[in-house]
């Protein structure tokens, strides 16, 4: 109930902050470049997506995601301004252009607490907490 809560709230600020930001997009995967689905957030027990914005130092709309173990990972990051954002624990870079989304899916076969930030200045944004299934 707590994962679709906070979908529904994600999915609610996402859009509008896709709106405000743009809607072109781009986006990879662990495997290779592929189309965006989407910029919505959602979860289903098998899948989870996160679509996040990044102004100056702040992620919204959550400074918190959480996965389960065993889950797709759909992971969406949209910026201001041309910038790296970093996926520690699973060791993925997102190369983010201003105003473009830039996605990647991968699965959540670790448990934790993984830290993302803006990888120049090393600012912490929030984490991504992997929970045991």
């Amino acid at each position: 109930m707590r994962t679709r809560t906070l979908s529904t709230a994600l999915l609610s600020i996402s859009a509008a902050g896709m709106a405000a930001c743009g809607s072109a997009d781009s986006s990879s995967t662990a495997g290779g470049s592929t189309g965006n689905q989407g910029t919505t957030a959602s979860a289903t027990s098998s899948s989870v997506k996160f679509a996040m914005v990044v102004t100056g130092s702040k992620m919204t709309p959550t400074d918190k995601l959480s996965a389960t173990q065993g889950q797709t990972i759909v992971l969406s990051f949209t910026t201001d301004k041309d910038e790296e954002i970093h996926l520690h624990g699973f060791d993925y870079k997102f190369d983010c252009k201003a105003g473009v989304a830039q996605s990647m899916t991968f699965a959540a076969d670790r448990t934790g607490a993984f830290e993302i930030e803006i990888e120049s200045t090393s600012t912490h944004l929030g984490e991504l907490d992997v929970n045991p299934s």
